[in-house]
């Protein structure tokens, strides 16, 4: 009987899962629940796998597959990782400006939303591997962000030669656009009719930030325990 396969395609997420499945296979009570693959799609400095031989493994599959998909869910880190030259404050649906807001940017969630629906909407590459998977479809985004993160920041090198520390934005504002960004990123999704894979159960705190035993060793990244889960939830299918 030929197992099932399930293909594992997308940005640096990709890489939780394929330590998960690495572990797993090494661990004295593996067991294969499928023939998973992982491809991390190659840009100029990252990645592993060119655009096109990964189409050519998605429309390689057979009708019993998965293809899993991970490829939105990263401008909350863009845009929102990092306290801006310019500070900003994000007013919700129904709340005025404060006081303390003075000397602040304002953005309006709904100005926040359309901004990113419209830099979403320009991803096509999802709907060419949709258009080429003879199977079911999943895609799962970037994972909440870090309550806590392990560093002072980044350094960023001006033009002037001059190296500046770039500081973390306070935790409510990544939370805020990591809510936002994956709420129009399913919007998204379930437009052109691929699948929402959820955060995994007991992933979240209580505040719906990614609970500490998940949190990879970086800013953004998850570590393989979240991989797991997925995992576990991909053969669930």
């Amino acid at each position: 009987m030929t197992s099932r396969k399930i293909l594992v395609v997308g940005n640096s997420h990709t890489q939780m899962v394929a330590k998960a499945e690495a572990l797993r296979k090494e661990g004295p009570d593996y067991v294969s629940k499928g023939d998973v693959t992982v491809r991390w799609l190659k840009t100029q400095r990252h990645g592993d796998t060119p655009i096109e031989q990964a189409m050519e493994e998605i429309a390689a599959l057979g009708p019993d597959d998965l293809l899993v998909l991970t490829r939105l869910g990263t401008l909350h880190n863009v845009l929102g990782l990092f306290v801006h030259d310019r500070p900003y404050v994000i007013l919700r649906a129904g709340q005025k400006p404060q006081d303390d807001m003075e000397g602040y940017e304002v953005l309006p969630v709904a100005t926040l939303r359309s901004s990113l629906a419209e830099a979403i909407s320009k991803e096509t590459l999802l709907r060419e591997m949709r258009d080429a998977a003879p199977c079911r479809t999943i895609h799962y985004s970037s994972p909440p962000p870090k309550r806590e993160l392990r560093s002072d920041g980044k350094l960023r090198t001006l033009d002037s030669g001059e190296q500046v520390r770039m500081k973390f934005s306070d935790i409510w504002t990544r939370l805020a656009f990591w809510n936002i960004e994956t709420e129009v990123a399913n919007e998204f999704l379930t437009e052109i009719g691929i699948e929402i894979c959820p955060v995994p159960p007991k992933a979240f705190d209580p505040d719906g930030f990614l609970a500490e035993p998940f949190c990879g060793s970086d800013a953004t990244h998850a570590n393989q325990r979240y991989g797991a889960r997925l995992l576990d939830y991909f053969e669930s299918l």
